[in-house]
């Protein structure tokens, strides 16, 4: 009789032994966890250098109205996240009392032009223009303001405060001689308003010296220019108080007989507290008006 295999070592013990638990399956070998991404290298100092470099360079190549616009905005960023930040913004940016809205003449109406050589055939055409494509002409050089150049100055009240206009000078800052070209003849549009009139000979200023109005009006000098104020409407008065949304508004007419003149004027006002100047110019360049060669 065959053997039972669940009895053990010793016939008629009568003790049994279950059979051996079978040894559980191995456990599969643990996938191996994906590596770690390298860290970056950490920045050298030469690396830093260089990005602070290109900043730099690229920061020269801003223009001076963007710079401005640049600091405005770190500065309005700043003004959010500090105290200090909302004073320093407060100190670049003030609240302005005045406004000022300058018109450099580029009408027809109001003025005079020598078609620079090589650009006669704006004759037919500028009288049919708008302002704006005259103003480009006039940029760009190809024509010119003959024998004077009126712009139209408003001061505008900004803020709950009143300004007082208490100056405005006139600066002659470059001469040369007169341009040549074709003449063409403006005026006879009529006017919108009453402003008031400064009327300045240009050719009797100093260069690069500021010539505030008290002694333009007074100058001998400037005689023929007084009365051709007068006959355009009234003389400017200073000094002007300009009120919150309030208006002021005068023309500045500089005249040149001799040469070919670029010039600028300013306005110094006073906020209660303090004097401030403002360049009055054509779109940041000087204005310009020129005498016809003979």
């Amino acid at each position: 009789m065959a053997e039972d295999p669940a009895r053990t070592d010793t016939e008629g013990s009568g003790n049994t032994r279950p059979p051996a638990a079978p040894s559980p399956p191995e456990a599969p070998a643990a996938a191996s966890a994906p590596a770690e991404p390298a860290a970056p290298p950490a920045p050298t100092a030469r690396g830093l250098a260089h990005g602070a470099r290109r900043l730099r360079e690229r920061h020269a190549r801003l223009s001076g109205a963007n710079k401005l616009a640049l600091y405005g905005l770190v500065c309005a960023a700043l003004a959010y996240l500090t105290p200090l930040g909302q004073s320093l913004y407060s100190t670049l940016f003030p609240e302005r009392a005045i406004a000022l809205i300058v018109d450099p003449g580029n009408s027809p109406c109001l003025s005079s032009f020598v078609l620079t050589p090589g650009n006669e055939q704006l004759k037919n055409v500028i009288w049919s223009s708008d302002r704006r494509q005259v103003g480009r002409w006039e940029s760009d050089g190809r024509i010119v303001h003959s024998g004077d150049a009126q712009i139209a100055v408003t001061v505008r009240g900004n803020v709950d405060k009143a300004a007082v206009i208490r100056d405005i000078s006139l600066t002659v800052v470059g001469r040369s001689r007169p341009v040549a070209g074709e003449f063409v003849r403006g005026g006879g549009c009529g006017a919108e308003d009453d402003p008031e009139y400064l009327v300045v000979d240009l050719d009797t200023l100093p260069l690069n010296r500021a010539v505030p109005v008290s002694y333009l009006q007074h100058s001998p000098q400037q005689k023929a220019a007084k009365a051709a104020a007068a006959e355009l409407g009234k003389p400017i008065s200073l000094p002007k108080q300009v009120t919150t949304d309030g208006i002021y508004s005068f023309f500045l007419t500089g005249r040149s007989q001799k040469y070919d003149t670029r010039w600028v004027a300013t306005v110094t006002w006073w906020d209660g507290e303090e004097d401030h100047v403002e360049r009055i110019d054509n779109s940041g360049k000087p204005f310009r008006v020129s005498g016809r060669a003979r």
